[in-house]
């Protein structure tokens, strides 16, 4: 974060957690520091590094059980460092998983981890480090071709 006079630029990097700094309303901005609770690193098939840059990305989300136990809410995303790192904090009692989701490649596809659960006895003291997580194979890839071309 960079303060200058008025002006407060929050700038991203490999710890970035998609928290938002918000001005009260005398224009001071309350910015608490919290450490990352779930760590890892997102490689592809050949354990490279999914990195975020200028031509593909890959986030990594926590996602919440509703109460209807069927469907996922989104709680925080983090994109990957130019290592494949991501680190996210979680501090609530529920049933998530990591969504990852690279965008921009053909070769690797969107996947979840298995559920974890944070109640009263955890939540306080939870953390997980994935370690290398391998991403998905795509299931089905796709040629376009217009008709009468031999170009895809």
């Amino acid at each position: 974060m960079v303060v200058n006079g008025s002006t407060v630029t929050v700038e991203t990097g490999t710890a970035h957690t998609s928290n938002y700094v918000i001005a009260d309303q005398g224009g001071i901005f309350n910015v608490s520091v919290d450490r990352a609770n779930i760590t890892g690193t997102y490689v592809d098939r050949n354990n490279q590094p999914v990195i975020s840059n200028n031509t593909s990305s890959a986030n990594v989300c926590i996602q919440k059980l509703r109460q209807n136990g069927l469907d996922w809410d989104y709680l925080n995303c983090t994109n990957t460092g130019s290592t494949g790192t991501f680190s996210i904090s979680l501090h609530q009692e529920g049933t998530f998983r990591l969504l990852f989701e690279p965008m921009g490649r053909s070769d690797i596809a969107s996947s979840y981890s298995e559920t974890f659960v944070l109640n009263s006895s955890n939540v306080a003291s939870y953390t997980h480090d994935y370690g290398s997580v391998q991403a998905a194979a795509p299931t089905l890839k796709l040629r376009v071709r217009e008709d009468g071309s031999t170009s895809n």
